[in-house]
């Protein structure tokens, strides 16, 4: 027998091959992939090491301090390679706020804090930092990290720090991208955090995506210090994600000349000025016309007015809100068709009012006709009523969605199955946020979950057409499977 030759991929086409690859969920088998080949080795290796957990890599405290010393050197790959860094030490130190770090911290601890700056100013190349602080940590902590920061080339910054931390940036400046989520902080004292976010974006004039989560706080105290200097130009924010901030129409006006290029808006939680104009009036009368839009606000005439003043929208996210009579979504949907069913690629529709019993938007057949000229959509997210967990009931639904998805979704991707009493969770807050308070569990909630869930684990059909489309329900994604044999689909949870 001959020797077979060596067959050889262009380096662009292994390059193709390994990006796909490293899309969730396959990342964790990339480590597999470096003992191909060498040169598969050195193409694999920058996608493995492009972002570092700095503390949080492992939940066992007693493997942090070596991490931090090989860091420290800077001769290793990840030094030069990483792009991206969590930073996140918590429940790693035991010292209290107040006391001096050098008097109480164990052996353990000690080596922690003695590598801790020098592992984190080792990464030559990173321009994202993604920092957690943690509700028991101490101040100095967060002290220490940020003064480490300020010889990073930084462009986007995502903090998340609890109430009891007071919160300063230090010297970093010049942000494209900043998302900042206060924890479980009280309301009267929202500003003080604010006003430090405020300095920051002061300091960024090319900041054009930011999300901020500290409930309590003004919309117009983000940008009081850039305002008071009349020399500085307004920012170009195309991306605005707020949460918990109380919005009054005097104080979007004012603010207003940062937001004549957004494109994307997401208002969660927001408390609104009720005896003003209506947020979305405001942009229909400066005519912005946005290309994405997440909101919990008010599904009334106005955003419906909104709505209908533009073409080109390409993402909705409906979540709890308050209609004025049952039938108004339905018709807050015929107008998202006539204005906007050609551009749109996700449609996000969870929208309920007061308690899960009071479900007043769930997925029926009447939605079939209205939902059917969104031909274009890649993501889709709905939910079930089934007031017991029924799975006869999340069955007869499951095949009247597929039906639907194949016959008029060729293109989904993704879809997202809610039930009543679903709540805005991780997943759900745009982009960064993670911290939210999970929703209440109750007996019919576990029931409904469980139904659903059932549902689409005993779901099999040979007509499904769409083998790429994946499903997510809470915490798990189901992922399906055709059978060689008889051609039939079925979801199985990705592990």
């Amino acid at each position: 027998m001959g020797i077979h030759p060596k067959i050889t991929f262009p380096v662009e086409l292994l390059h193709e091959f390994i990006t796909l690859a490293a899309l969730p969920p396959n990342q964790a088998e990339l480590r597999d992939l470096c003992l191909v080949s060498r040169q598969f080795k050195d193409i694999v290796r920058p996608f493995l090491l492009s972002h570092i957990n700095v503390g949080g890599f492992s939940s066992k405290v007693r493997n942090r301090p070596a991490q931090l010393r090989y860091l420290s050197d800077g001769n290793c790959a990840a030094s030069s390679l990483a792009r991206t860094i969590t930073i996140d030490f918590t429940a790693s130190f035991t010292a209290s706020f107040k006391n001096d770090p050098a008097k109480v911290l164990n052996l353990m601890e000690r080596t922690m804090l003695k590598y801790l700056a020098a592992a984190i100013r080792s990464f030559k190349n990173v321009n994202r930092v993604i920092c957690i602080v943690g509700p028991d940590d101490p101040d100095w902590i967060y002290s220490l990290v940020m003064d480490s920061l300020k010889s990073y080339p930084l462009t986007d910054l995502f903090i998340y720090f609890p109430h009891q931390i007071p919160i300063s940036f230090g010297a970093i400046s010049n942000l494209q991208k900043l998302c900042v989520e206060w924890i479980d902080g009280c309301r009267y004292m929202a500003n003080i955090p604010a006003s430090e976010v405020a300095k920051l974006i002061s300091q960024s004039p090319n900041l054009s995506h930011l999300e901020v989560s500290i409930p309590g706080a003004t919309i117009s105290t983000l940008f009081k210090v850039l305002d008071a200097d009349d020399s500085k130009a307004p920012l170009s924010i195309t991306f605005l994600s707020i949460n918990g901030l109380t919005v009054s129409s005097k104080d979007l006006l004012h603010v207003m000349r940062h937001f004549q290029k957004l494109k994307y808006l997401a208002v969660t939680n927001a408390v609104y000025d009720i005896l003003n104009h209506d947020i979305w009036e405001i942009f229909l009368n400066q005519r912005i016309h946005l290309t994405g839009i997440s909101t919990y606000s008010t599904t009334d005439d106005s955003f419906g007015s909104y709505l209908k003043s533009f073409q080109g929208l390409e993402s909705l996210a409906l979540f709890r809100g308050r209609p004025l009579g049952d039938d108004l979504p339905d018709n807050l949907l015929q107008t998202v068709v006539e204005q906007h069913s050609n551009s749109l690629l996700e449609l996000q529709i969870f929208v309920h009012w007061g308690s899960d019993e009071l479900w007043i938007w769930p997925f029926r057949e009447s939605l079939v006709s209205v939902l059917s000229p969104f031909t274009n959509l890649r993501r889709f997210g709905v939910a079930f009523d089934s007031p017991f967990g029924d799975v006869c009931e999340f069955q007869r639904l499951l095949e009247l969605l597929f039906s639907m998805c194949t016959n008029s979704f060729p293109k989904l991707e993704w879809l997202t199955l809610g039930f009543p009493g679903t709540r805005c969770n991780r997943g759900d807050l745009p982009r960064h946020f993670r911290h939210s308070k999970p929703e209440a569990v109750t007996r019919n909630n576990v029931q409904r979950s469980g139904g659903l869930h059932d549902a689409i684990s005993t779901y099999h059909s040979n007509d499904l057409t769409i083998d790429s489309l994946w499903i997510k329900v809470q915490e798990t994604t189901y992922i399906p499977r055709r059978d060689s044999t008889t051609g039939a689909v079925r979801y199985v949870p990705t592990t």
